[in-house]
């Protein structure tokens, strides 16, 4: 299950163009567990990143920690990620994602259907400046 979730991520995030590190969002995670292995405490009954564990996960939990949205998050302090953070990037990408698109149909349009486009544009803009 871990291996088809991470191969999820990894196809999700190439396909948004987002840059993703599997390696640095699960190192200390595997760091802490080979060195419980190592210390002989192997027998997890939980897995390591199943835990709420702040030192292993690199996240801050408790109270008045950036997870629970104080603000007053220190160095190093990673905050959780809301379904807010990500509407906000998603509509962020598709709107480039329009722009690049309706870029390239334009430059594929003659040059006497283009004009009439760059004008009203312009005119749009310039009465847009006139306003603010």
């Amino acid at each position: 299950m871990l291996g088809r979730a991470t191969v999820l991520i990894k196809g999700i995030a190439k396909r948004l163009e987002i840059p993703w590190s599997l390696a640095s969002k699960w190192g200390p995670a595997c760091q802490a567990c080979v060195s419980e292995a190592d210390k002989g405490q192997a027998n997890f009954k939980v897995p390591v990143w199943a835990k709420m564990d702040s030192s292993a996960l690199g996240r801050a939990h408790g109270p008045g920690s950036a997870a629970e949205g104080s603000g007053s998050a220190g160095k190093g302090v990673v905050r959780q990620v809301r379904f807010a953070d990500v509407a906000r990037l998603s509509k962020a990408w598709a709107g480039g994602k329009v722009k690049a698109l309706g870029l390239k149909a334009f430059e594929k349009l003659p040059k006497r259907a283009q004009e009439p486009l760059r004008r009203r544009a312009l005119d749009y803009t310039a009465k847009k400046m006139e306003r603010d």
